[in-house]
């Protein structure tokens, strides 16, 4: 195993640490790492982009490999440069679409444009005949024929009813007796009928037609289409007509450049109603369409909510706690009353989203990836186009149950690209394991087990011909992520790439012979490597894209450690110890800051460069007053496994918050760090621990800063909250016991809140509702920063600076100053 030893570049001797307004600076003071990195279609050179200056602005830079020349792509050659690719299974063709046209290159012959109109056309992607290129033009479905030239729409399909499905009525009334009366109006009724039937004839008899069209149900309509690579099958996914009513909020903008406040429309809020999905099998060859029945997915008429539901109403008979000083909310008896009424018996499927389909590279199968509303449950299932009506037409390869919820990462899946297995991820032995399905085992191994293991797998890809797959794993340590290769034919794993730091992104050159990919450490951010694509290979660095002022700049680097769980086993952090020479408390003791990443399921304490580099930066400008600081990868992190994951189900900020304690009781029995002087902050979901360790355990903290908090998580979004919380209809229990809110009362440590006023992610509606209930409350040392411009990750250097000033001089009037 190789252990990868990354250069650094140094200037003669270090400076300074940075000050806070270096800290709070436009990144450009550290650098501009590779975004993006790809190989060109020939193998011959390196593509990334990277950010100009301190614009939003970024630019495509070129390395050719033979001499490591590095150029930055004028806009002419950055338009003509390579985009992504798609390739034949044998890799001897290639097609693209760049500015909205579609190029494709066969063997070793010029690249051709094959479109130039003002449509957009993408997703190319070759049939099984790789003269057939699919594409979409402006969203419509398309064929190109190289051969010919021809472009061909594969079928006519219509969510409307069949003129054509039912014999006309015999006229009646007035009709009938015009008929009757007059022959010169029977006879051109006759000859309509006729020259109808005839153009019916006629239209059928034309095999240069488009297939169709194929009436659908007119109460539904189509949200996707997938056309199998023999051109034979499509399969549709569909949703009713008429889209269900999703309540949007709005969101002032007061900083404008007219003066007039806009009103902008933001996301709903949690419990919007999804819209239920469908399929629909359609044959282009014999014009048919037969609906794909769910109800053999096993379990999808389970109601796993009822127990949650039971458990609201009966506890919806006694009092709920909340605020000691006050009743319980006026919203509390609405969804308690909405949730006293009976649970009902399910009878029919349970609402679902369609999230992946993949054909089979034959076009023989197609694989359904289907996850249902409540998150409980992910199907994978497969479907014989050929089987008929009467046959079992979905094949259940895998179901996914989580009392908890389904998790939002490790849904990856794709088939072999000689058809031989469908591989997907999943977490049902409690961390993501590499499976995968063979459609043609004759035994019990139709899934087999290729990686498995207490470590998670991400970024799976398959090598472009020796039919080997590649991903990253946290197989030596869940902060350290490495790139491996497994063999699907024996499941022998082989890790490539190792060591400490931790690999962000891969990718396997054309012909499978080098592997490019971005690593970064605690001390450096990310960089672009080049190694032969093997193990023990020697990496070659590609990029050096700090500053000098950055690599000059006297950083100390934290320590990665674990700290002991009440929950059993660790807590992975980081810890800034304090130098040698800082100041102390008068007992030789320290204050402690405690730093709560946000987002809840991330990964802060990894090997690599953190995305809160400004936060760590400013940490160890905490140590160097005196300050010990901790930042933890709590209960509801990633990286660690699904147990670890779903700690937080349906009691939010309670595993987090005993995390913390026993960070404290570790730092105050390993590292001098009084238990009395601690504050506690972070950043949106950290800003909600923040609230959480105020409120409910004023105790342990001496003051806090909470920075675009959730305050309310019955006003946050549904697609994160519901999977953790459920529904507040459904189990407003959940939503009591994990809203700030409803614990304000406990507040007696000095608070500082921070919000941007044009968040749309969590609203600065979240501060204003709790400052009401604070004033409400009588609550004193509490205050907000607003911040006009600012959205949920701030922009402005002077915001930062701001932000982070007030957020010093509060752990330093509270936790270090003397009595």
């Amino acid at each position: 195993m190789h252990a990868l030893v990354i250069a650094v570049l140094m200037g003669a001797h270090a400076f300074a640490p940075p000050t806070l307004e270096q800290i709070m600076a436009d990144p450009s003071w550290i650098g501009a790492s590779p975004e993006s990195p790809r190989f060109t279609h020939d193998g011959e050179a390196i593509l990334f982009r990277r950010r100009i200056g301190d614009s939003t602005m970024r630019e495509l830079v070129r390395i050719n490999l033979a001499d490591g020349v590095e150029t930055v792509l004028e806009p002419e050659a950055e338009r003509a440069a390579d985009v992504e690719a798609t390739w034949t299974p044998a890799r001897d063709r290639l097609a693209f679409s760049r500015g909205g046209d579609l190029y494709v290159r066969i063997g070793d012959e010029d690249t051709i444009q094959l479109t130039r109109t003002d449509a957009r056309e993408t997703g190319p992607r070759f049939l099984a005949d790789p003269d057939l290129l699919a594409f979409r033009r402006d969203g419509v479905l398309l064929v190109h024929d190289l051969a010919t030239g021809m472009e061909l729409e594969p079928i006519d399909i219509r969510f409307a009813s069949d003129p054509t499905a039912e014999d006309e009525p015999e006229p009646t009334g007035l009709t009938a007796d015009q008929l009757r009366l007059f022959d010169v109006l029977r006879t051109r009724d006759e000859h309509r009928t006729a020259r109808e039937e005839r153009d019916r004839i006629l239209d059928d008899a034309d095999i240069q037609r488009i297939p169709g069209p194929v009436y659908l149900d007119p109460d539904r309509r189509e949200t996707a289409r997938h056309l199998s690579p023999d051109g034979r099958w499509l399969l549709v996914e569909t949703a009713p007509a008429t889209p269900t009513p999703r309540t949007s909020d709005s969101m002032p903008e007061f900083v404008t450049e007219d003066g007039y406040v806009n009103n902008r429309s933001i996301r709903p809020k949690v419990g919007a109603e999804r819209t239920a999905e469908g399929l629909l099998l359609i044959d282009i060859k014999d014009e048919t369409a037969r609906v794909i029945d769910l109800a053999s997915l096993p379990g999808i008429q389970d109601d796993p909510l009822a127990k949650i539901r039971a458990e609201n109403r009966e506890s919806s008979r006694d009092p709920i706690p909340t605020d000691a000083e006050t009743p319980p909310l006026d919203r509390l008896s609405a969804h308690a009353t909405a949730a006293s009424t009976p649970a009902p018996t399910r009878t029919d499927n349970r609402p679902v989203s369609i999230q992946r389909v993949r054909w089979s590279p034959d076009g023989g199968h197609v694989a359904i990836q289907v996850h249902s509303h409540d998150n409980k449950d992910r199907w994978i299932a497969v479907l014989d186009p050929e089987a008929g009506d009467d046959a079992e037409q979905l094949q259940t390869v895998h179901r996914l149950h989580d009392a908890a919820w389904i998790n939002w990462s490790f849904n990856e899946m794709e088939w072999m690209r000689d058809g031989s297995a469908l591989w997907f991820l999943s977490e049902g032995d409690g961390h993501a394991d590499l499976l995968a399905w063979k459609p043609n085992a004759t035994d019990d191994s139709n899934i087999v087990q290729l990686v498995d293991g207490p470590f998670e797998i991400r970024d799976v890809r398959e090598a472009p011909f020796d039919g080997s797959l590649w991903y990253r794993s946290n197989r030596p340590d869940p902060g350290r992520w490495q790139v491996e290769r497994v063999d699907p034919t024996d499941g022998s794993a082989t890790t490539i790439v190792a060591g400490e730091g931790v690999v962000e992104r891969f990718a396997l050159s054309p012909d499978g012979r080098q592997l490019l990919f971005t690593h970064s450490t605690r001390q450096r951010p990310a960089e672009l490597f080049i190694q032969p694509a093997q193990a023990e290979a020697s990496p070659r660095q590609l990029t050096h894209s700090t500053t000098e002022l950055f690599d000059s700049a006297d950083i100390r680097t934290p320590e990665r450690v674990v700290v002991p769980s009440r929950a059993g086993g660790g807590i992975h952090g980081r810890l800034h110890l304090p130098p040698a020479n800082s100041p102390s408390l008068p007992d030789g003791r320290h204050p402690a800051v405690l730093f709560v990443h946000g987002a809840g399921y991330l990964q802060n304490a990894h090997d690599g460069w953190s995305r809160y580099y400004r936060e760590g930066l400013f940490h160890d400008l905490l140590t160097r007053e005196g300050f010990v600081v901790l930042d933890l990868d709590y209960r509801g992190s990633s990286g660690y496994g699904r147990d670890w994951r779903t700690a937080i189900h349906r009691n939010m900020g309670e595993p987090e918050l005993d995390d913390y304690e026993d960070g404290i009781a570790w730092l105050a029995e390993n590292h001098d760090v009084d238990p009395q002087r601690v504050g506690i902050y972070g950043g949106s979901y950290g800003g909600f621990v923040t609230l959480m360790a105020l409120f409910k355990r004023p105790d342990v903290y001496a003051c806090g800063a909470a920075l675009r908090p959730v305050t309310d998580w019955a006003h946050y979004n549904d697609g994160y909250t519901a999977n953790i919380l459920n529904t507040p209809e459904v189990d407003p229990e959940a939503y009591l016991r994990s809203s700030p809110i409803e614990h304000a009362s406990g507040l007696s440590a000095p608070l500082l809140i921070c919000h941007g006023m044009v968040d749309d992610n969590v609203p600065f509606q979240d501060t204003v509702r709790l400052a009401q209930r604070l004033i409400e409350l009588g609550k004193e040392h509490w205050e907000v920063a607003i911040y006009p411009v600012e959205g949920h990750g701030f922009r402005d250097p002077a915001s930062w600076t701001d932000e982070y000033r007030r957020i010093r001089n509060l752990f330093r009037e509270h936790l270090m100053a003397h009595d």
